[in-house]
């Protein structure tokens, strides 16, 4: 930790650390206000490329921030919506040194997203001022204009031409809300009798048994469970996040940690379905070979998901199968080579991707050990470096494999979206965004110019964590990020909602803020770093509308009132957690109290599902393993042995008929439906839940706050899919859920 002395704390850090976006102070779960320390703010600062060693040093970086952003004549980019009439625009000139100004005219010219243009031209003594200030002996002025010209929804330029410079920006105008799925739309919809209301059905896509797939649930299977929530009149079915993994440490094996997510998991690959295996009897015989039908046996029997083993199996087939891909259509001027170059050409995530792991077969090939490209040589460790073109240039073939995996899993992940809309899904596909990414990862070399350096993202202490949570993930520092125009956020976004009917947008707070904690430092001593909220939701609505992609933030937790504000003007659907709906910290909320905007689920990755949350299997878990000990665990068992008898109390209030017998017993059939009907009697427009819930399996997928002493992520559905209908109680359930007007 940085030493500094007692003055150093003073209204000057507190103004630098405004100036770039760090919140001093903040309210925690207590309620208490959380001054950010000296320390804290100087090593958020550093990260940030701004070094404090002395008092001088944080009046210079004053100085320095302010003169940097008057001499750029325009900011990068502008967010507007639609509902706006006149959209300000501000211009930064320096004045002459006899105080004359060095121009008189300005002529701007906006050209359109499709190409048109319009331009005028405005006398200097026409603008008005909208600021002035001394720098450095230099005086420097704002001037101000309105463009009231109809600007249609878009990406657009903005160019500004004087006599003595030239500067452009970016203008973005978008929808007033997120994108509303006509089944949504309904004139009279705040009546209560006529909110139209869905159900879906939600998966761990890793978590699927079958009979054919290799120990992994794959993209087939997400057919089954198409098929099982068509034969139930359900109306999406919801997925983890299907970003490219690391699994080369038990931490790398969550979705939510992925490499990129520009890039989508080959893991999840049906091989068998490819052209190139159906065109290939050599392959075909391959794994049939004993060999390999023992591991693959083995592989589909364990009980747990065996990551790096399946990912051996797996690219032992795709090397083969890009062989055979190579020799049929690479330079033979065939459909399938013109769609794969088409998929390289829109795909920019997809190539970085496909160069970082060809880069990284070469330099972490044998290290067991490796810290993603922080093992590299250094002159490869810059994506534009001269030695990064050569290897380019030198490695196509290496590059043009792992681009031909991505191929892959787009055909056939956009080949599950076309077959919900057969299936009639009314709203399809449901995809998970992470909030971030591993910082030894594809996506944070790519983007190392806006990554905050030595920073990880978590939360600070609360009820649950007394020490808070640091996620090992990276961020992108917001100054930069819209310094870039936002652009790694748009493509970030479209990577998505290319295959998502719906998108949930992990940790909606981050594009509000982010907790930093400086690398090796407790997450108690970390601060809030601001993100441009209204920039961020334009883009959302902007995208969702164009890519038709109904949107959900996930709110759980202390959020700000300023979200939960926006996402009520946005159409952003609100996120709630049975479990977690709580009032007085006792009783759970009556159906009638949580909001229409919302989709409700019955459990999430985090919790237990509702089997496993009635005989508290997280409890008797953490006490296993020693998180919790005998006392502890005793409290907590009492504790959810009131909560079942208050859920019980509910649903007796809500005309669900429960036998008493089973409040503090066995996990029945008829247990099950009345939590089902008890979450599907809320106004929400969307409901959730789980294929674990529907087959009444106890099994956590995620143990949070554990990292070797549970198997988080790797847990395996109880029984295949194919004996889902007949072998659970999904009908009767599905019965009780649609009697309840969904």
């Amino acid at each position: 930790m940085v030493s500094v002395a007692p003055y150093f704390y003073t209204e000057k850090l507190v103004t630098l650390s405004k100036l770039y976006g760090i919140e001093t102070e903040y309210d925690d779960f207590w309620g208490k206000k959380h001054q950010a320390s000296k320390e804290e703010l100087i090593n958020i600062l550093k990260s940030m490329g701004v070094v404090i060693k002395t008092q001088r040093d944080i009046e210079l970086a004053i100085l320095k921030f302010k003169i940097r952003n008057a001499r750029k004549h325009i900011k990068s980019v502008y967010v507007f919506n639609e509902s706006q009439k006149e959209l300000e625009i501000c211009i930064n000139t320096k004045l002459a040194e006899k105080n004359e100004e060095i121009w008189n005219t300005l002529t701007w010219n906006i050209i359109f997203e499709k190409g048109n243009s319009i331009s005028h031209k405005i006398k200097r003594e026409d603008l008005k001022i909208k600021s002035e200030s001394s720098l450095n002996n230099k005086k420097y002025i704002t001037y101000k204009f309105l463009l009231t010209e109809k600007i249609p929804l878009g990406y657009h330029t903005l160019q500004i031409k004087t006599e003595k410079f030239e500067c452009e920006t970016r203008i973005i105008m978008s929808p007033i809300s997120c994108y509303i799925p006509p089944c949504f739309e309904n004139k009279s919809f705040e009546k209560d009798n006529e909110n139209k209301r869905f159900w879906g059905i939600s998966t761990q896509l890793y978590s699927l048994r079958s009979y054919w797939n290799w120990g992994i649930g794959d993209f087939s299977d997400l057919k089954k469970v198409i098929n099982i929530a068509s034969q139930v009149n359900a109306s999406l079915i919801g997925i983890n996040p299907l970003h490219a993994i690391c699994p080369k440490d038990i931490r790398g094996e969550s979705p939510y940690y992925p490499t990129s997510r520009n890039a989508l998991e080959f893991l999840y690959l049906d091989l068998g379905l490819t052209q190139e295996f159906q065109d290939s009897k050599e392959i075909q015989d391959e794994i049939l070979k004993s060999d390999f039908q023992n591991e693959l046996k083995s592989l589909q029997g364990a009980n747990l998901v065996e990551y790096q083993r399946l990912k051996k199996l797996k690219l032992q087939v795709l090397k083969l199968l890009f062989n055979v891909f190579k020799n049929n259509h690479l330079g033979k001027h065939t459909k399938r080579e013109q769609d794969f170059l088409n998929f390289c050409k829109e795909n920019l995530g997809a190539f970085t991707y496909a160069l970082f792991e060809s880069l990284d077969s070469v330099f972490n090939k044998d290290n067991e050990n490796s810290q993603g490209f922080f093992s590299w040589p250094e002159e490869y460790k810059d994506p534009s470096s001269s030695k990064v073109k050569e290897f380019i240039k030198n490695n196509s073939d290496s590059i043009n494999f792992y681009l031909y995996i991505q191929f892959l899993a787009d055909e056939q992940l956009t080949n599950i979206s076309n077959y919900s809309k057969e299936k009639k899904l009314t709203l399809g596909i449901y995809l998970d965004l992470a909030l971030g990414a591993r910082k030894d990862g594809a996506e944070s070399w790519a983007n190392q110019d806006i990554v905050a350096k030595n920073i990880n993202i978590g939360a600070p202490p609360d009820f649950y964590n007394f020490e808070g949570q640091d996620w090992n993930i990276g961020c992108w520092d917001p100054n930069k990020l819209q310094n870039k125009a936002y652009k790694p956020y748009i493509r970030l976004l479209r990577d998505q909602m290319k295959y998502a009917d719906v998108l949930r947008i992990d940790h909606v707070m981050s594009l509000m803020r982010l907790y930093w904690i400086p690398q090796g430092e407790s997450a108690k001593n970390g601060v809030y770093v601001k993100y441009p909220l209204e920039d961020l939701m334009g883009i959302v609505a902007l995208e969702s509308h164009r890519n038709k992609c109904l949107i959900i933030g996930e709110d759980m937790g202390l959020v700000p009132p300023e979200i939960r504000k926006q996402m009520d003007k946005r159409f952003m659907l609100s996120y709630k957690v049975l479990m977690f709906e709580k009032e007085n910290d006792t009783e759970f909320k009556a159906p009638k109290k949580y909001p229409k905007n919302a989709v409700v689920v019955t459990s999430v990755h985090d919790t237990p599902p509702l089997k496993g949350f009635w005989y508290a299997k997280d409890i008797s878990v953490r006490r296993n393993i020693g998180i919790y000990n005998e006392e502890i665990a005793e409290k907590l068992f009492q504790l959810r042995k009131s909560e079942r008898e208050t859920l019980s109390v509910l649903l007796k209030t809500e005309n669900i008929y429960l036998p008493e017998k089973y409040i503090n017993g066995e996990f029945s059939k008829e247990v099950n439906i009345a939590l089902h009907k008890l979450v599907a009697k809320t106004p929400c427009r969307l409901m959730l839940t789980t294929i674990d819930d529907l087959i009444a399996s106890e099994e956590l997928m995620n143990l949070p706050g554990t990292y070797e002493e549970y198997p988080n992520w790797r847990s395996k559905l109880t029984i295949p899919l194919e004996e889902v209908i007949d072998k659970s109680d999904i009908r009767e359930i599905s019965e009780a859920i649609r009697s309840e007007g969904r």
